[in-house]
C-alpha cells in the first residue's frame, strides 16, 4: 500500500514541485505506514495506550524545540545560545517530572539519586 501511494504521488507530484516533493511523498508514506501498523498490530494485540501522558510529552517536547530553534536564528552569541538551550532542557525535565510523571516513578528516581524523603 506505502509504496504504490508513494509511486503515485512522487509521479504526479515530482514534475509540479520538484524534488522538494519527493521528501514529502515520503513523509506522507511514513505517516501511512505508520497508521496501518498501529491500526493491524491492535487489531491482533490490544495495548491501551497513555494517550494523555503521551500527548503532555510530544506538546512539551515540540514547545522545546520550536523555542531550541528558535534561540538558533537568533544573532545571539554561542555561550548565550548553549545557556538558553540548556535551560530549555531543564524546564522540560521540571515539567515531566512535575506533570507527567507518576508519584510511583518519582519515588523510584529519587531512590535511584539517593535522594528519597
Amino acid at each position: 500500500v506505502c509504496v504504490i501511494l508513494n509511486l503515485i504521488l512522487n509521479y504526479i507530484l515530482i514534475p509540479i514541485y520538484g524534488y522538494m516533493a519527493a521528501a514529502y511523498n515520503i513523509l506522507a508514506t511514513f505517516i501511512v505506514a505508520i497508521i496501518l501498523v498501529y491500526v493491524v498490530s491492535n487489531r491482533l494485540f490490544r495495548i491501551q495506550l497513555e494517550s494523555r501522558r503521551l500527548a503532555k510529552i510530544f506538546l512539551s517536547s515540540g514547545l522545546v524545540m520550536t523555542l531550541g530553534l528558535y534561540t538558533m536564528a537568533s544573532n545571539s552569541t554561542s555561550i548565550m545560545t548553549i545557556a538558553l538551550k540548556s535551560l530549555l532542557i531543564f524546564a522540560l525535565v521540571v515539567f515531566w517530572y512535575a506533570f507527567v510523571l507518576e508519584k510511583s516513578e518519582k519515588e523510584n528516581i529519587l531512590r535511584g539519586l539517593k535522594l528519597s524523603p
